[in-house]
């Protein structure tokens, strides 16, 4: 059963005249094409359906732009905030990492790729020679980062405590390195 453009009323599927008007129909509608039965028998127009859609969409869309660009708070925020925020500036992904313990506290909230960038940020300290990326346009970017082709970045070529704080990002990582590799470090 379709329903006349004109007058609206009730005409076989099968007629191309309106036998209430005598209006050639264009496009026809059946009611069925008109309404989405959903589970439980509820009937919703089509257009409605279509409008709840697009506004989800648009709801998904402007939280995520809102959490990616506003919303910056993704460390913890009871520790100062040590990501780079500006490729060119003199900061560090993680300040003193060669001076200070690294502990997992610290590093909750860090991303993996932030993570692989703090622990090669020791290596570089030292002016370890990068030929793969993202490390090597990163840290050539750093006004600290000074190559040293001598520097191999070997285990005896690292003080104790940075063999520590590479085996703690390390674990935050989720992959570990020999068991002894920092068994030289003694907390003060």
């Amino acid at each position: 059963m379709r329903i006349c453009s004109n007058c609206h009323k009730p005409i076989d599927d099968t007629h191309l005249y309106c036998l209430y008007c005598g209006v050639k129909q264009k496009t026809f509608k059946t009611k069925s094409e008109e309404y989405i039965t959903y589970f439980g028998g509820i009937k919703v127009k089509k257009a409605t359906t279509t409008f709840i859609g697009f506004l989800a969409v648009v709801l998904v869309c402007g939280l995520s732009f809102y959490f990616l660009f506003f919303n910056n708070k993704t460390l913890d925020s009871k520790r100062p905030v040590t990501t780079v925020v500006n490729a060119k500036e003199r900061s560090y992904i993680i300040k003193d990492s060669d001076k200070t313990p690294v502990t997992q506290a610290k590093l909750k909230g860090f991303t993996k790729d932030q993570l692989a960038m703090a622990r090669n940020e020791i290596l570089a300290r030292h002016g370890y020679v990068y030929t793969v990326e993202p490390f090597k346009s990163y840290f050539n970017s750093k006004s600290w980062y000074k190559p040293n082709p001598k520097f191999k970045g070997q285990k005896a070529d690292l003080s104790p405590l940075e063999r520590h704080n590479i085996k703690e990002i390390m674990a935050a990582e989720g992959t570990k390195p020999a068991a002894n590799y920092d068994s030289d470090y003694h907390a003060k």
